[in-house]
């Protein structure tokens, strides 16, 4: 895609961007992906008009491909599917490019996010005309299936859970540890990385991190005499206002009645 004309202000840049997205996105669904087109207010889709309820689909699916959630992506396919199913017989061509642009997106996801997967290997994959609409929904859902199946089997990932909760706990006093920061540091995408806790910890990550230090605080109210605006700073926030909030959220007290009310069986020093 390219823009026309000069814009200043990002307001401009950003209409004219969008202007030709819909250009690009028009001439993918007549057929015409490739050719030089300027974009006309007649090309404008309604938001009830097949071809945008399409696209809005398959926003959605990327979406959850990006983000590594397969069971939704499952059901994002099988609701294009199902959209496809109502066309009528004259519409014929247009759903054979939408299955096109359908498989292509799966297909480049799985290339990315596994090289081995046997749909990402496939040369000829584009739809059939007259292949059954069911059995080619079946395919892909039993494509993104299998690569579930196969991470879930495979050392590697839970070594990597592994890997990063101990960078954690190793880390948790850097006031600048985020989800970015672990992403960069492990070469992963921040989808990826909220999958894994997601899968594998049944957990998100700021949950996980919030948690392990609160944790070291509790050991630190009771077992020292520091006070909390330092046991905060030790522990990894930037002051004791937001270790109190994170403390009661996840404690349901503060750490100042944490300290005069200690737990049963303990005692403080």
């Amino acid at each position: 895609m390219v823009l026309s004309e000069i814009h200043i202000s990002h307001a401009e840049f950003f209409d004219a961007y969008r202007e030709a997205s819909e250009t690009w996105e028009y001439n993918l669904l007549i057929g015409e992906a490739g050719t030089v087109r300027q974009f006309q207010s007649s090309h404008r889709l309604s938001e009830y008009d097949s071809s945008s309820v399409f696209l809005n689909n398959m926003r959605k699916l990327e979406n959850c491909l990006q983000a590594e959630n397969d069971q939704e992506a499952i059901s994002c396919i099988r609701h294009i599917f199902q959209t496809l199913s109502a066309g009528t017989p004259d519409a014929a061509p247009s759903i054979q490019r939408r299955l096109h642009y359908l498989f292509d997106t799966v297909r480049l996801y799985l290339c990315e996010r596994d090289e081995s997967s046997s749909l990402s290997k496939r040369k000829d994959i584009t739809p059939k005309k007259g292949q059954n609409l069911d059995d080619l929904c079946e395919e892909l859902c039993d494509a993104l299936h299998a690569i579930q199946k196969a991470e879930e089997d495979d050392p590697l990932k839970k070594r990597k859970i592994h890997q990063i909760t101990q960078y954690i706990q190793e880390n948790y006093q850097d006031p600048n540890l985020s989800a970015g920061a672990i992403a960069e540091q492990f070469h992963i995408s921040l989808p990826w990385l909220s999958n894994l806790f997601k899968r594998e910890l049944h957990i998100n990550f700021l949950d996980y991190l919030h948690r392990y230090r609160i944790k070291k605080a509790k050991d630190l109210i009771l077992q020292t005499k520091y006070n909390i605006g330092d046991i905060a700073e030790m522990v990894g926030y930037t002051n004791a206002v937001t270790m109190t909030r994170a403390f009661k959220r996840y404690e349901g007290i503060t750490p100042s009645w944490y300290r005069q009310n200690p737990p049963v069986g303990q005692k403080r020093i």
